[in-house]
């Protein structure tokens, strides 16, 4: 077992706020309940279309077009909420909570990690992490549904980056 203490020291940045919000943000409008509601709507902006195909000429069209609306509506919200809205709020996050760009000491061995800033400190057991997700910048490592550490990939060395991914993957951990 390896018992070795390993060593990052960071400094999120808005853009690591913004990449993490998007990618939580992106983890929770992917999951069954989200998905399955998107297909309701598509299902019924699809009995709408052909309510408005096979109704005869001079049928009273309103209230198909306007449901076919009101999903496209539905549906430029949740495009513009992604789009503009959560790179907004975390901007404003970042902005607003000064502790988001403290610089920060991660240290981790095989027990657990520890991340300490000028007004902060965390104990983690790697059992305490609910679950992981990462892209091509970030890991982020939940605590809860919607808690999560973030660390940025760039203050990681190569061999520090494999030692941790290999032992993230070493303990039972969702993805």
């Amino acid at each position: 077992m390896d018992t070795e203490q390993h060593q990052v020291a960071f400094r999120l940045t808005e853009a690591d706020v913004i990449s993490a919000a998007q990618l939580q943000y992106k983890r929770t409008t992917t999951g069954r309940f989200a998905l399955a509601l998107m297909g309701l709507f598509f299902l019924w902006f699809a009995w709408n279309v052909v309510t408005l195909i096979r109704l005869p000429r001079g049928a009273n069209h309103i209230e198909a077009i306007v449901q076919c609306a009101f999903v496209l509506v539905l549906i430029a919200i949740f495009w513009a909420d992604q789009k503009y809205g959560v790179p907004r709020r975390a901007r404003k996050a970042y902005r607003r909570l000064g502790t988001l760009s403290e610089p920060a000491n991660l240290t981790w061995d095989q027990s657990g990690m520890q991340l300490k800033t000028e007004s902060s400190r965390a104990n983690l057991t790697w059992d305490k992490i609910w679950r992981r997700q990462e892209d091509e910048n970030l890991i982020l490592l939940y605590q809860a549904k919607f808690s999560f550490i973030i660390l940025p990939k760039r203050a990681f060395t190569a061999a520090q980056q494999a030692g941790l991914e290999s032992l993230l993957s070493s303990i039972p951990i969702k993805q």
